[in-house]
């Protein structure tokens, strides 16, 4: 048998890279910046995450959760 080679498209590469950046926050509890389509900006570390949404913690103990269709950008 010969080798199989998996070509990703860009939109699979970024949910990588985006996931590897909300992994990290997980672990090391490091504070990100989502910036939402509607123009809210929101800051904290990612509690949980799956394919759809993430749960954030924002300073003073609130907790949020934000679907990824609706980020515009996210800062590490």
């Amino acid at each position: 048998m010969g080798q199989r080679r998996i070509v990703m498209g860009e939109k699979e590469a970024m949910n990588m890279q985006q996931d590897e950046v909300l992994s990290e926050s997980q672990t090391n509890k490091k504070s990100i910046k989502f910036i939402l389509k509607n123009g809210v900006h929101m800051e904290g570390y990612v509690e949980a995450f799956d394919r759809y949404a993430v749960v954030i913690r924002q300073a003073g103990d609130k907790q949020a959760m934000i679907y990824k269709s609706a980020f515009s950008t996210v800062i590490a």
